[in-house]
């Protein structure tokens, strides 16, 4: 894991940068990496099943044999400038960037050869990241596109007037005040994927974890994996739903808060209300604790 540090652009940039606000790139081949501010403008996470087909005589629907599941992310994002410094520091970073698009080259046998392809490894919390370790996610970029925001306008330097500033020595060089960057990663995962039958309960039910974790619960039971975003809790754990008879229970609430405005009801019956409405049974074991202290300052301690 590499340790990045912004010491240029404004403070609150610069705070948000280095706690770990940040779009990190590195370039497999020569480990040589990049990281922009989270300037995120949009992402998406697409996910293609690939089936084939085949028309059999006599049937109207065709048979569908499952090949694949591919995975392709876009992000794009704004890279700003506070100054002309920062802008020439974009622009480098810009510059390192496109570069990781091209392979390693090396002499065998006297002649050049391409010796490893450019695969890079990209992370955005864990909204981007390797499901398994956290760590940044493997793929290839199909392209890259730069678009310098013209709108927000340039820096200048005019060789004539500053020619050890300028990166040619001729003409003016232009630094955009800010850049959109937009690049696609084909995914390719390092961790095993799909559903995996681990065993079946008492009842005859049977088991099913998404495999990626060998982890095992505190029951033996072997856990399953928080894909492809590492959250708190796993694939096959329950998602805590609202069911019917609480939403029922809810509609109730509202006109209980309805009926408090026109005739002034005790707020004890609103907050026991609350209290059917959000059991403990149908929060998540980590969030109880803090809905019992959301009720215990709302009835003084009170039981």
């Amino acid at each position: 894991m590499k340790n990045y540090f912004m010491k240029t652009g404004m403070p609150g940039e610069q705070n948000l940068f280095n706690e770990g606000y940040r779009l990190e790139i590195t370039h497999l081949p020569t480990q040589y990496s990049v990281a922009f501010s989270a300037f995120i403008d949009q992402m998406s996470d697409a996910y293609n099943a690939e089936w084939s087909a085949q028309q059999v005589f006599g049937r109207m629907d065709p048979i569908g044999t499952y090949e694949r599941t591919k995975r392709n992310i876009s992000v794009i994002w704004r890279v700003p400038a506070s100054d002309v410094i920062m802008a020439r520091d974009n622009l480098d970073k810009m510059n390192r960037l496109v570069s990781f698009l091209y392979p390693i080259y090396g002499d065998s046998h006297g002649a050049t050869m391409m010796t490893q392809s450019p695969m890079w490894r990209v992370k955005f919390g864990n909204l981007i990241c390797d499901a398994r370790t956290g760590d940044g996610l493997l793929g290839w970029v199909r392209g890259i596109t730069m678009d310098p925001v013209l709108e927000d306008g340039v820096f200048t330097l005019d060789s004539r007037t500053q020619a050890a500033n300028s990166a040619l020595g001729v003409g003016t060089d232009y630094f955009p005040k800010t850049i959109r960057l937009n690049i696609e990663l084909a995914v390719v995962h390092e961790h095993d994927l799909g559903w995996e039958n681990v065993g079946g309960t008492e009842a005859g039910e049977e088991i099913f974890v998404f495999r990626g974790s060998g982890n095992q619960s505190q029951s033996g039971q072997r856990e399953g994996m928080a894909f492809p975003y590492p959250s708190r809790r796993h694939v096959s754990d329950p998602v805590h739903e609202i069911t019917d008879d609480r939403r029922q229970t809810l509609v109730d609430l509202k006109k209980a808060f309805n009926s408090l405005l026109t005739s002034q009801d005790p707020l004890g019956n609103i907050i026991q209300k609350a209290r059917d409405a959000v059991s403990p049974t149908d929060i998540p074991d980590q969030d109880q604790t803090a809905q019992k202290a959301v009720l215990s300052a709302q009835t003084g301690g009170k039981k």
